[in-house]
């Protein structure tokens, strides 16, 4: 399963978001240091992004495949993102920088955005 990854100005209503390819955030915290204040987003644990599950397993990168198994996760994977892009649109919120390092792989290997 994938998740989507949305930048600061939207956590505050992150919260409101409850979605299974939707990253829970489970709030902020401001750390104090010699540098300054520093912001911490606490988000639920994955496992990795998307681009680093492709790229650690190249022979199973879409393009170079003839396994239909591949093919049919990356479709599962395309229904995931459009899913949780759909949601995410239908509660008004845009996201601006979809790739691959963006979409992260949760538990099961679903696709989770951030």
């Amino acid at each position: 399963m994938f998740f989507i990854i949305i930048k600061i100005g939207y956590f505050f209503n992150h919260r409101k978001l409850s979605h299974p390819n939707i990253v829970k955030f489970f709030g902020t915290n401001l750390q104090q240091s010699p540098c300054g204040t520093k912001v911490m987003i606490i988000l639920e644990l994955c496992l990795c992004s998307l681009k680093t599950r492709v790229m650690s397993h190249p022979e199973n990168a879409p393009a170079r495949s003839e396994d239909a198994a591949v093919r049919t996760n990356v479709l599962l994977w395309a229904m995931q993102i459009l899913d949780a892009l759909c949601y995410v649109h239908d509660e008004r919120f845009v996201h601006r920088d979809l790739k691959l390092d963006n979409l992260l792989v949760g538990r099961n290997f679903t696709l989770r955005y951030p």
